[in-house]
């Protein structure tokens, strides 16, 4: 445990903050584990919710297959495939911190570009929960759910979708892609359903957001320019591009782009998104903590090449540690500011986590922590 969690302050593709870490320490005698900063980072709760922070230990890492009796969390890997992980319990689990003993649990992963059929073809007695990328819902989608007798989860803007465009990419494109796509957001108006639009990698509703009218003059483009005659590819995962607003906003670069051409990326091809130089602009999405906007910028500074011309590690280090709420927020706005001047992210929307579960279900709060399914944390209903 000691050497997971040096491991993981140590610096992570989310948090960055081995130069404010001093020490960790592991007593045996007093069964104590200490963490020493020189200053503490103000977003440490949301640190310990993210999947960077569970501890194992750090040679087993990363998890491809069986690992044996490692996990500190209420479950234990019993095996990892592409479509199906397979959890037991794990024993030695504190029981307060569990809503149920139930013994086994299953994961089971569908394509995305076929949630409507999924939604359908959906049984609560077969279907115990089952968690939705908010983009590849409607409210139809919802309400059917809603008829067959499943409760609902919204847990709002966790999901951004956006452009990544590489930095080799000519400025004169990288404008004319914002102005495309920030003509494109006006113009779908209803039919982004359970999504709003991105103007910023944060979300709207937060304070160190930017609004359509700063984008626009961050970025510099004028929105009735969007003319580019040279060729360009442009890639995303073939799940995502039935999704109707993929869909949608590839029709909407075909339209303004006669020589543009479309590259579908197969599942397992998802990580040349970011680490590809050969992929200079795709239609990408990423996780998000509303609440938290240094985890992703972290991510970013660590995959998305450029991006650290923009934060650098140790600024990401220095915002964590700011105490004053109103500093913060102005900091992370000027971030925000350079990241639409830049052009590398062009932003598309915002979309909810949205999960289904049985009627008969509930979700002990005091044992959750605000998204996704956390199989641990439910119990069947007393009435």
């Amino acid at each position: 445990m000691c050497d997971g969690v040096e491991s993981g302050l140590r610096g992570t593709r989310h948090a960055p903050y081995g130069s404010i870490l001093k020490r960790v320490e592991c007593d045996d005698v007093k069964n104590e584990l200490r963490i020493h900063f020189s200053k503490i980072p103000l977003n440490m709760k949301f640190l310990f919710t993210i999947p960077d922070f569970s501890i194992f230990n750090p040679a087993q890492l990363p998890m491809y297959t069986d690992i044996g009796e490692t996990a500190t969390g209420p479950y234990l890997l019993e095996s990892v495939s592409a479509d199906l992980v397979k959890l037991r319990i794990n024993r030695n689990y504190p029981k307060e911190l569990r809503s149920n003993t139930i013994p086994k649990a299953e994961l089971v992963r569908y394509n995305p570009a076929e949630t409507k059929a999924f939604v359908a073809s959906m049984n609560p007695d077969v279907h115990h929960a089952a968690y939705f990328y908010g983009q590849a819902l409607d409210v139809q989608d919802r309400s059917l759910l809603e008829q067959k007798g499943y409760k609902i989860d919204v847990f709002p803007t966790e999901w951004f979708v956006y452009l990544i465009v590489k930095r080799q990419i000519p400025l004169k494109l990288r404008r004319a892609l914002q102005a495309t796509v920030y003509r494109f957001q006006r113009e779908e108006g209803n039919q982004l359903h359970l999504g709003m639009p991105a103007y910023s990698i944060s979300p709207a509703d937060r304070e160190f957001s930017l609004n359509d009218k700063e984008y626009e003059r961050a970025a510099g483009f004028d929105v009735l320019k969007t003319a580019y005659d040279g060729s360009f590819v442009v890639y995303t995962l073939e799940s995502w591009a039935q999704i109707p607003i993929y869909a949608r906003l590839i029709e909407e670069l075909k339209k303004n782009f006669p020589n543009v051409r479309l590259e579908l990326l197969a599942r397992g091809e998802g990580k040349r998104i970011f680490a590809d130089d050969e992929v200079e602009i795709a239609i990408s999405l990423l996780g998000i903590s509303p609440s938290d906007p240094l985890t992703h910028f972290s991510f970013l500074e660590t995959t998305l090449t450029g991006f650290s011309d923009i934060l650098a590690k140790n600024e990401i280090a220095s915002l964590a540690i700011i105490a004053d709420g109103v500093e913060f927020d102005r900091k992370v706005r000027e971030l925000e500011i350079k990241v639409a001047q830049q052009g590398l992210i062009v932003p598309v929307a915002h979309y909810p986590g949205v999960v289904a579960y049985r009627g008969d279900l509930y979700r002990d709060e005091e044992h959750a922590f605000g998204w996704g399914i956390q199989a641990w944390s439910f119990r069947k209903s007393a009435r």
